[in-house]
């Protein structure tokens, strides 16, 4: 399937709610590079004897998100409420058999007042992940060396959102709109 490819110039800060019902927002740090929103689409072949191996057709099966960064600063205090939506330090079975969608928080990127991505959204605009946590496989480096940190955020679809892993909306209220 034919990839399209945004690039969306400028600063967005990154906040994170612990619920994805009743939001608290935290800011959760500056990242290198920007943010990058992955998408992953999945299709089963369809093959016809006309065409040998080769495939006639596709089946559509829908589409992941993944929105990753690297941090250059992550707030200990919110990253820990991040990383917990997944499990508890050290458990292995905390959460066993429960719906991520009761678990994962909510993540917000609010462009800079200025830059090119402002513009592009509009004013008062982020893009809205309501149901997003860390994705699996997460490294803790245990060092006192200022590091870059990368982040992957798993999401899966909001309801209430027409099923949709994202949104471009009005930023919400207490979005914090500076770093620490």
């Amino acid at each position: 399937m034919a990839q399209k490819n945004d690039y969306t110039a400028g600063w967005f800060l990154a906040a994170y709610s612990a619920s994805n019902s009743s939001y608290s927002w935290a800011t959760i740090g500056s990242t290198r590079d920007g943010w990058t929103v992955h998408q992953t689409f999945h299709e089963q072949d369809v093959h016809d004897d006309r065409f040998g191996d080769g495939r006639a057709d596709t089946v559509q099966q829908g589409v992941d998100y993944e929105v990753s960064g690297i941090m250059l600063n992550l707030n200990a205090a919110v990253a820990s409420g991040v990383f917990n939506a997944q499990e508890s330090e050290g458990n292995t079975n905390n959460n066993v058999g429960l719906l991520g969608s009761t678990l994962y928080g909510a993540l917000c990127l609010t462009p800079l007042a200025g830059t090119p991505a402002a513009s592009l959204l509009g004013g008062g605009m982020s893009y809205l992940f309501y149901i997003a946590a860390i994705a699996n496989n997460v490294d803790r480096l245990l060092s006192s060396k200022l590091r870059e940190i990368p982040v992957t955020f798993k999401t899966i679809p909001s309801q209430p959102n027409s099923n949709k892993c994202y949104v471009i909306a009005a930023t919400p209220a207490g979005v914090p709109s500076t770093y620490p």
